[in-house]
C-alpha cells in the first residue's frame, strides 16, 4: 500500500529513481502529463490500491489535492548539486553555458506554483551520486523512508506523542518530553522538563541554570527542574512503573538513569545523545547493572 509522488530540480534523477523503484521494488510508473484524466486515472490507482504506485511529472496543485484523498500517498523531492545537474542537463539534451541552467533552473524552483507544490514533500532525497550503482545503493538505504508505512510501527507512535509533549517545556536550555507506557501499549503518564510547580517557570527567572553558558553536564547539579523522566514515575507507584517502556527525547541523565533503575523500568528507547560526557561511565555502568534494555530511535 504506496502511492509515491515525486518532484525535484531539472535533471535531480527523477526518471532514474522512477526506474529503479520499478526494477527493485516493482512500482508501476504513473506519468501526470496535461491529457490524462486526472480523477479517471487517480480512481483506477485507488482501485488498485495493493500495487505500489510512483507518480511523475506533477505540475499543479489539483493533482497533489486529489491524490491527497488517500493518506498512504506521500510526496518526495528529489535534488542534487547544481553542478550535477547542470552537466547531466548538457549530456541529455544541449551544452549550454552555466550561467544560462542557473536561470534555467531558478525560473523553476522559484515558480510560485512550483513552491507550493514542494510544500507538501515530506520526504528530502539528494541524488549526490556519480554512478548507477551508488544511487541504486542509496535507495535502498533510505527505503525506510521512501515507502513510509500506512500505519505507524510503536516506536515511531511513542515517540511522535513524546516530541508533541516537549513542546510544553519552558527550560531556555534544552527542552525534552518523555511517555511511559505499559506492556499493553497503554499509555501511564507524559512529562516535559520544567521547575516544580510552586516555582516560577524557567522562562519567569525559576532556575538559573538556563542563563548559564556552561554545556548541563558540568552545571547538572544546580537545575531546579523536574526531568521529564523523573516527572513520568512521580506520580506513579512502583507497581506501574515497573517493566514499562519510556520513550524520551533526550538520552537520560544521571539522576534519572537512577531514578529509573529504582523504578523498575524495562526498557528506555531515546532519540537524542545528549551531552552527558562526564556522566555517561557512570550512566552506562547503572544501565548495565541493571540490565535495562535501551535503544537510540533515529527520529
Amino acid at each position: 500500500m504506496s502511492i509515491i509522488g515525486v518532484l525535484g530540480g531539472i535533471c535531480s534523477g527523477k526518471q532514474l529513481f522512477c526506474q529503479l523503484m520499478k526494477e527493485m521494488y516493482d512500482y508501476q510508473i504513473v506519468y501526470f502529463d496535461q491529457e490524462i484524466d486526472l480523477n479517471k486515472t487517480a480512481m483506477q490507482i485507488y482501485n488498485n490500491w495493493n500495487t505500489p504506485t510512483i507518480i511523475t511529472a506533477i505540475t499543479t496543485k489539483e493533482q497533489i489535492r486529489v491524490l491527497k484523498k488517500r493518506n498512504y500517498f506521500h510526496l518526495i523531492y528529489l535534488d542534487s548539486p547544481s553542478f550535477t545537474r547542470y552537466r547531466r542537463y548538457c549530456e541529455k539534451h544541449e551544452i549550454i553555458k552555466f550561467e544560462d541552467f542557473v536561470r534555467l533552473d531558478d525560473k523553476q524552483k522559484y515558480d510560485l506554483d512550483f513552491l507550493e507544490l514542494s510544500k507538501n514533500c515530506k520526504v528530502y532525497l539528494k541524488n549526490n551520486t556519480n554512478t548507477f550503482e551508488e544511487f541504486r545503493n542509496y535507495l535502498k538505504q533510505q527505503m525506510a523512508k521512501i515507502i513510509r508505512p500506512f500505519r505507524p510501527d510503536w516506536d515511531v507512535y511513542f515517540m511522535k506523542i513524546a516530541y508533541t509533549v516537549k513542546q510544553r517545556s519552558n527550560c531556555m536550555k534544552k527542552s525534552v518530553g518523555a511517555v511511559l507506557i505499559n506492556n499493553n501499549k497503554r499509555i501511564l503518564s507524559t512529562s516535559y522538563n520544567g521547575t516544580p510547580k510552586v516555582m516560577k517557570n524557567c522562562n519567569e527567572g525559576g532556575c538559573d541554570v538556563c542563563k548559564e553558558s556552561q554545556t548541563l553536564d558540568l552545571i547538572l547539579y544546580k537545575c531546579m527542574c523536574i526531568h521529564a523522566e523523573e516527572g513520568c514515575i512521580l506520580e506513579l507507584g512502583i507497581t506501574q512503573t515497573r517493566n514499562t517502556t519510556l520513550y524520551t527525547t533526550l538520552f537520560p541523565c544521571v539522576w534519572c538513569c537512577k531514578a529509573l533503575l529504582q523504578a523498575e523500568v524495562s526498557r528506555i528507547v531515546y532519540c537524542e545523545q545528549g551531552n552527558w560526557d562526564l556522566s555517561l561511565k557512570i550512566i552506562q555502568n547503572l544501565i548495565k547493572y541493571d540490565q535495562i534494555d535501551i535503544e537510540q530511535y533515529i527520529y
